[in-house]
């Protein structure tokens, strides 16, 4: 009898030690951006192989913005700015599951993208100023399943999510944003 308790406990500490490892090792979410969103910020972006003054800071490539006071590249080739963008990408990724772990609900392939366009476009600090955040943060969910009329609120306050002020830009941002907002609908 003491034999066979101690052969059960064995087994159930194995599993607990599997199962703990199992955990530690996944993200909750651990979504990744699908060709589709690639492309997406690819179009709105735009590549320019020569840096660009962008509001406050020198960019290249797909946007990609250089540390203030730098002067890191002047000119590029078309697969580094690939590589930028897939460097870029991937923080914007990192950032946008930070956010969704938060949430009690899954979102789809296409909210995911569009969230990563918006991260991509105003950052991790800028998207978390936002009227979008506030909302999506306060999504309710059933199990597991968003509230529609919620989700359709939150995805409504992407159309105004970090305008600029300035005019030269704000048109092109508010263009952008309403296409995020149709790919997350």
């Amino acid at each position: 009898m003491l034999l066979v308790s101690i052969r059960i406990l064995e087994i159930m500490s194995r599993f607990i030690y599997i199962l703990m490892l199992m955990l530690c090792s996944m993200s909750m979410s651990a979504m990744n951006v699908s060709e589709n969103g690639i492309k997406f910020i690819q179009e709105v972006e735009q590549c320019s192989l020569t840096r660009y003054w962008d509001n406050d800071a020198w960019s290249i490539g797909y946007g990609h913005h250089m540390p203030t006071g730098t002067h890191q590249y002047k000119k590029i080739t078309k697969a580094k700015a690939l590589q930028l963008l897939k460097q870029d990408i991937k923080i914007a990724e990192d950032a946008a599951n930070r956010i969704i772990d938060e949430l009690k609900w899954t979102p789809s392939q296409e909210f995911f993208d569009g969230l990563v366009s918006i991260i991509y476009n105003c950052g991790e600090g800028g998207i978390k100023k936002s009227v979008f955040y506030q909302r999506l943060m306060s999504c309710r969910s059933d199990s597991g399943q968003v509230n529609k009329a919620d989700y359709n609120f939150t995805v409504a306050a992407v159309k105004n999510t970090r305008i600029p002020k300035n005019a030269k830009y704000a048109g092109i941002v508010k263009e952008r944003r309403y296409k995020e907002h149709k790919m997350m609908l």
